[in-house]
């Protein structure tokens, strides 16, 4: 193999690892966001920042995108109904996408089977 190569099977490496820990990081935060909206409902700290809703917030404020605050919202929401959702996208398991398309009709006696599709879906 020529050094060219070689060099070459380096980078592709370097930058996916890199690609991999980015991953794991974002789908951490997407965890620790769904954690803090949480606490943020709870105390209603959207209204010492001059909004009226936690929808307002994560929008004027945290700046995200309406499909980010939706999916953090309900899935946020229902994991209070089943905690092993919130479980799951902790893990990594499934992904707040995914988590976000099951919440609707995600129960606790109903969980195994939803959560595993939710899985499968990635």
């Amino acid at each position: 193999m020529s050094h060219a190569i070689a060099n070459h099977r380096n980078i592709f490496e370097q930058v996916h690892q890199r690609a991999m820990d980015i991953s794991a990081c974002y789908k951490k935060s997407e965890s620790e966001l769904m954690d803090v909206f949480a606490q943020i409902e709870r105390h209603k700290v959207y209204f010492h920042y001059d909004c009226s809703s936690l929808f307002q917030y994560g929008l004027k404020v945290l700046g995200l995108s309406e499909s980010v605050i939706y999916n953090l919202i309900a899935v946020m929401r229902k994991s209070r109904e089943v905690p092993e959702l919130r479980a799951a996208v902790g893990s990594g398991s499934i992904t707040l996408s995914n988590a976000r398309k099951i919440a609707p009709v995600l129960t606790k006696d109903n969980q195994d089977e939803w959560l595993k599709k939710g899985e499968r879906a990635q």
